[in-house]
């Protein structure tokens, strides 16, 4: 089974970045550092980002919204998607005390179809949640993509940043999978930019 999961990373990877690739290429002019220093910050092509007008979607937070706040601050609307937030204390709004600039939280994840999960039901080909080994401890909600833009009203997003400990499979495998969304995304008719931060499945434990 690992095997087979391992086949379908490989698959979707392989038509993210061949399938997807538009004819023309376009090197980034402006390249932008976005948030803290090391983990939880990322490089973001400004080039026909505008402040005022952006859309961000920031899929997976933990601890660490540096990212959100500052794509806020540059002048985007940020929204931060992450099923662990109560768990992180994130829906408090102590933790943005220090700052001005307003990001949206939602205690909802992204991901492959819209559905919850039980404590102890997370999905085990996630290999960044405790490296395959542990699940959730608490219920999570995961929702897909284009519902929420749906639900928040959002046609197009500039920046889809994804740092979600494996999730990101079921996501791209969903998107993938459709016609129309795959032509979309394409054309850049629906994401502009993506982040993503892939996660490949834990070696087998020798033990």
């Amino acid at each position: 089974m690992t095997r087979n999961k391992s086949v379908r990373q490989n698959a979707t990877a392989a038509a993210l970045f061949l399938g997807l690739s538009p004819a023309s290429r376009h090197l980034c002019r402006d390249l932008r550092w976005f948030g803290s220093r090391g983990d939880g910050g990322y490089h973001v092509c400004v080039d026909s980002l505008t402040p005022g007008s952006c859309i961000v979607y920031s899929l997976g937070t933990r601890e660490n919204p540096s990212f959100d706040v500052a794509m806020a601050a540059y002048g985007c609307e940020v929204h931060s998607f992450d099923p662990t937030l109560e768990q992180q204390g994130l829906k408090t709004a102590a933790l943005l005390g220090k700052s001005s600039f307003k990001v949206t939280f939602h205690d909802v994840g992204i991901g492959g179809r819209s559905m919850a999960y039980a404590p102890g039901t997370a999905p085990w080909q996630w290999p960044g949640l405790g490296y395959g080994r542990e699940s959730n401890s608490k219920k999570w909600t995961l929702r897909t993509l284009e519902s929420l833009m749906r639900e928040l009203g959002h046609a197009k997003v500039d920046v889809l940043k994804m740092d979600v400990e494996g999730a990101e499979w079921p996501l791209l495998e969903h998107l993938l999978s459709s016609g129309h969304l795959r032509k979309l995304l394409s054309s850049g008719g629906l994401i502009r930019q993506i982040i993503l931060e892939i996660h490949m499945l834990p070696r087998p434990d020798p033990s």
